[in-house]
């Protein structure tokens, strides 16, 4: 990764941690002292035996997403990256598996996971509308913010042309090994989906609510959630996503419903790469 690049997901991540932080300790001074003020917490996401321990966790997580901020900055920008291959994409997994265990190891001495995370999605039939409206929302958002900002072209004067794309995107459109894309398609439509829902959603959205309130936890969640990717070109289009996932998640009182647009969303962005750059005309 280029020098400016992690200069400024490193800035980008101390003020995101550092109003987190400030943020928290404001809420609780204020619920202790005016218990009436603040807005309410209701909603349809769970989280009354979410407590203090859930601190705890989601510094874990943060220790987590230090450490991989730390690893990019021991990459050389001189050497050419190495090429994805399945045994990288299987370490991501088994990463990603990893803090899905740490989230349901965090609440299942409290809670059943099925319950705190709505997996019996009673209301489905009431409530499936959730998921395409997430995504036309979410399409509808992005592509006006960048025509009213024009933050792609600012992004792309500042960044270059050439550091716009994730690496996982760009192997998307340059690998000719089948086996890989299959490998990779599947992993961004089907497991980044579930598990990153599980963990930044039904864990560490529920667990900043806890200690302040809906509003507050969508906004912070959703930018760590972008930062989490580091890559600064997708970091507006990301938290927007992130939010409207926030959104669905309590609209619909399931994860389901944020794994779904996030799986639809991710299929739409794969199958567009591979139609473009990998059928046949």
């Amino acid at each position: 990764m280029d020098p400016l690049q992690l200069t400024i997901l490193t800035y980008f991540f101390i003020i995101t941690l550092a109003v987190l932080i400030i943020g928290l300790l404001t809420y609780g001074i204020i619920r202790v002292n005016f218990p009436n003020t603040l807005p309410t917490q209701s909603g349809r996401v769970n989280i009354d035996k979410l407590n203090f321990a859930d601190l705890i966790g989601m510094g874990m997580f943060i220790a987590l997403f230090v450490a991989a901020l730390y690893s990019a900055y021991q990459t050389d920008p001189t050497k050419a990256k190495p090429d994805i291959t399945i045994s990288h994409l299987l370490s991501g997994v088994i990463v990603q598996f990893f803090m899905v265990a740490l989230c349901i190891g965090m609440v299942f001495m409290r809670v059943n996971p099925a319950k705190f995370l709505g997996l019996k999605w009673s209301s489905w039939k009431r409530d499936i509308w959730v998921i395409p409206a997430g995504i036309i929302i979410c399409y509808v958002l992005i592509i006006a913010i960048n025509q009213v900002t024009g933050y792609h072209l600012w992004i792309s004067k500042l960044l270059g042309e050439e550091n716009m794309q994730q690496d996982v995107v760009k192997m998307l459109r340059e690998s000719e090994d089948p086996k890989l894309l299959i490998a990779m398609a599947i992993g961004a439509t089907v497991i980044a989906p579930i598990c990153e829902e599980i963990v930044f959603r039904g864990y560490i959205y529920a667990s900043i609510k806890r200690f302040s309130d809906r509003y507050f936890a969508a906004i912070l969640s959703s930018l760590i959630f972008a930062f989490v990717h580091l890559h600064v070109a997708p970091l507006l289009p990301l938290t927007v996503l992130a939010i409207i996932l926030c959104i669905a998640y309590e609209r619909s009182g399931s994860i389901w419903a944020p794994i779904g647009i996030h799986a639809i969303f991710n299929s739409i962005t794969v199958g567009a790469i591979l139609f473009t750059e990998h059928i046949p005309s």
